[in-house]
């Protein structure tokens, strides 16, 4: 399985980081807050999208990238294992690289078949908002999709 391991990542979960590893996390992304000093590794694990909003002032396009980047580490140990693939081709479900990937109503971008049997099984909501998806369309990302095919046969 490729995943996207942060460079100062640790051999703990995100919900076993502590606050300086929660903090250097957020800078890496660009977040500098004062809130961000003071967060634990559980804090950050269990934030929704609506908290990073409001916590850390993000804009909706910029807090989605926060959770997918959180999202691609939460249940990873060690990095030192992994292929360092960039975290766009990675699907925030299933933590694998993408095939087929698609945008969806939400902003985010899954696998195919992941989100399809993700909105399937659960109520139709975002997988990284928890909100309502609004419709069901799904637009696949060809220019995405040529740039994961020649990054994996490279």
């Amino acid at each position: 399985m490729y995943r996207n391991p942060a460079p100062f990542h640790s051999f703990f979960k995100v919900h076993e980081w502590s606050k300086s590893e929660v903090k250097n996390f957020l800078a890496d992304c660009g977040i500098q807050s004062t809130k961000a000093a003071t967060m634990t590794g559980p804090t950050l694990a269990d934030m929704t999208y609506k908290q990073m909003l409001t916590t850390f002032g993000l804009s909706e396009s910029d807090a989605r990238r926060l959770m997918q980047k959180r999202s691609a580490l939460m249940n990873t140990g060690s990095s030192k294992s992994m292929v360092d693939v960039p975290d766009e081709f990675v699907c925030p479900i299933t933590q694998d690289v993408m095939k087929f990937p698609v945008l969806c109503n939400d902003g985010f971008i899954y696998e195919k078949a992941a989100i399809k049997e993700w909105l399937i099984t659960r109520k139709k909501t975002s997988p990284m908002t928890n909100l309502p998806m609004e419709g069901d369309g799904m637009e696949l990302q060809t220019d995405l999709q040529a740039r994961i095919k020649a990054f994996m046969t490279n």
